[in-house]
C-alpha cells in the first residue's frame, strides 16, 4: 500500500509549487532597484475548473537580482467526480496559468515610482501542470526587469511578452514546462561501492531518488551533497557532466496540536553560481523541494519489491525500480542488497531494467527485461486503465536473487 493519504484514508490534495525565479538587471538601466508585487494567480484545468491562490499578503519579488519565491497551492484531485465517467480523478491537468502583477516599483536616485497598471497584464499563459494526490508539481516562472518596458517619458510600463516567452521556453515549445518535484528516496549505502553511481565529488552515492520525472543522488549522513541528474544531457562517456549541484537535509519531527510528533519530509535545494557576482564565488538557490523515505511510504514490504512512478504526462510509460532487501518483522526495509532501475511500458507490455550504477550515464550495459502481466485498480480488481492501475504483475525476469515472476506497486494514491 502506498501511503499518500490524509486523515481517515482521504487523499491529500496535490500541491502546485509556483516558483518565481527572478533575474539580473538589464544592461544600461538607470534604476537602482526594481520590485514587483505578484497578484492573485489562478489556474484552469481541462474541464474549466479554476483554482486560485489565496494569499495572506501578496509576495514581493526583486526584478533586478536573483531570488526564488515559492507559492504553494492546494489543488484537489481525488474527491472530484467526472460527470461523464462518474469516476474519481487519478490526476488533474491544468492547461492555463494566469500571470498577474499588481504593482511594479522602480527606484532611481530621484526616488521611487509605483506602476499599478502594466499594459499586457494579466495574461493567460499555456501551461501543462499535472497534479497527483499527495504529490508536488513545480511550475517555474522566470521573471525579471527585461519583461517590463518603460515608456520614453517614464509614465507607463508594458509587459514584454516576447522576452518573457524567450526566457520561459514558450518561444520553442507550446506550453510552460513543469515537473514533479517531490522525490522518493532510497538508502543504497549497503550496496558495494562498485555498484553505486558516482557523485560530482567522485565518491559513491549513498542515496538515490526518483520522482517519475527526474532522478537524483546524494551522500549519506544527515545532510550533504545532492546531485540532480539532467536526463536531457546524459553522456555515457562523461557521467558527471549532467550532475546539478545541490544540498539535502533529513526528515524531521514537528509537534502538532495533539502534542505528538508528526514526521516531516526531508528537503533538497539546487544551487548555482550567482551571475551577478563577477567572480562566480557566491551561490544562489535555484530550485527547492522535498523527499520522502520509501520505507515510510510503501507499507508491508517483502524481501523483493518493485515500484513504478507515474510522470507528468500520466501516459503509458513509467520509471520503475526493482529492489532486493532485508526487512524487519513489520515489513520495514533494513538494507538494500541489489537494485535495478528502468522503464515499464503499459502499451508494449515490456519492462527494461539496468544496474543502478548506470543511472548517471544512461548506459544499457547489463540490460534485462521482463513482461507486464495483469493490472489491478485500488480495489484489487483487474483493470486496463493505465491511470487507474495501482499494482500489477510481471513475468519472465532473470535476475539473481529476484523471483522470475512477482508484483509491483504504483507510487500514487
Amino acid at each position: 500500500m502506498v501511503n499518500l493519504g490524509g486523515v481517515g484514508g482521504v487523499a491529500k490534495p496535490g500541491q502546485i509549487e509556483l516558483s518565481y525565479l527572478t533575474g539580473q538587471a538589464r544592461a544600461g538601466s538607470a534604476a537602482i532597484g526594481k520590485e514587483a508585487t505578484i497578484g492573485l494567480t489562478d489556474f484552469t484545468d481541462t474541464s474549466g475548473r479554476v483554482v486560485t491562490i489565496s494569499l495572506g499578503s501578496a509576495p514581493n519579488v526583486k526584478l533586478d537580482g536573483y531570488q526564488n519565491q515559492i507559492l504553494r497551492i492546494n489543488a484537489d484531485v481525488a474527491s472530484i467526480i467526472e460527470s461523464d465517467t462518474q469516476q474519481r480523478l487519478n490526476s488533474r491537468l491544468f492547461l492555463n496559468y494566469n500571470l498577474k502583477v499588481s504593482q511594479v516599483r522602480i527606484t532611481t536616485v530621484d526616488g521611487t515610482t509605483n506602476y499599478d497598471t502594466i499594459t499586457g497584464l494579466p495574461v493567460s499563459l499555456p501551461a501543462n501542470i499535472r497534479v497527483f494526490p499527495g504529490r508536488y508539481t513545480v511550475q517555474p516562472v522566470f521573471i525579471n526587469d527585461a519583461h517590463f518596458d518603460l515608456s520614453d517619458d517614464g509614465s507607463a510600463l508594458t509587459f514584454n511578452r516576447t522576452q518573457f516567452d524567450l526566457d520561459n521556453s514558450l518561444a520553442s515549445q507550446p506550453r510552460l514546462p513543469s515537473y514533479l518535484s517531490d522525490y522518493l528516496g532510497f538508502d543504497i549505502s549497503t550496496l558495494p561501492a562498485a555498484d553505486r553511481p558516482l557523485l560530482s565529488s567522485g565518491e559513491p552515492a549513498s542515496r538515490i531518488f526518483f520522482s517519475g520525472d527526474t532522478y537524483a543522488i546524494a551522500q549519506g549522513g544527515s545532510k550533504g551533497l545532492f546531485n540532480a541528474i539532467d536526463r536531457n544531457n546524459l553522456n555515457p562517456s562523461d557521467p558527471s557532466a549532467n550532475l546539478i549541484e545541490g544540498r539535502f537535509a533529513p526528515p524531521g519531527n514537528l509537534f502538532g496540536a495533539s502534542g505528538l510528533p508528526s514526521g516531516t519530509p526531508g528537503t533538497y535545494s539546487l544551487i548555482q553560481p550567482d551571475p551577478s557576482d563577477p567572480f562566480l564565488i557566491s551561490r544562489i538557490t535555484s530550485i527547492q523541494g522535498i523527499w520522502r523515505d520509501y520505507g515510510k511510504m510503501i507499507k508491508n514490504q517483502g524481501s523483493t519489491i518493485a515500484i513504478s512512478f507515474p510522470n507528468s504526462t500520466d501516459g503509458d510509460e513509467q520509471d520503475i525500480v526493482f529492489i532486493k532487501q532485508t526487512v524487519d518483522g513489520s515489513g520495514t526495509p533494513t538494507g538494500i542488497q541489489s537494485m535495478y532501475y528502468g522503464v515499464m511500458n503499459y502499451t508494449s507490455g515490456q519492462i527494461r531494467l539496468y544496474p543502478i550504477k548506470n543511472i548517471t550515464s544512461a548506459s544499457i550495459d547489463g540490460e534485462v527485461t521482463a513482461t507486464l502481466g495483469q493490472q489491478y485498480n485500488k480495489q484489487g480488481v483487474v483493470t486496463t486503465s493505465i491511470q487507474g492501475t495501482r499494482s500489477g504483475t510481471y513475468t519472465g525476469l532473470s535476475l539473481p536473487g529476484f523471483p522470475s515472476s512477482g508484483t509491483f506497486v504504483v507510487y500514487r494514491y
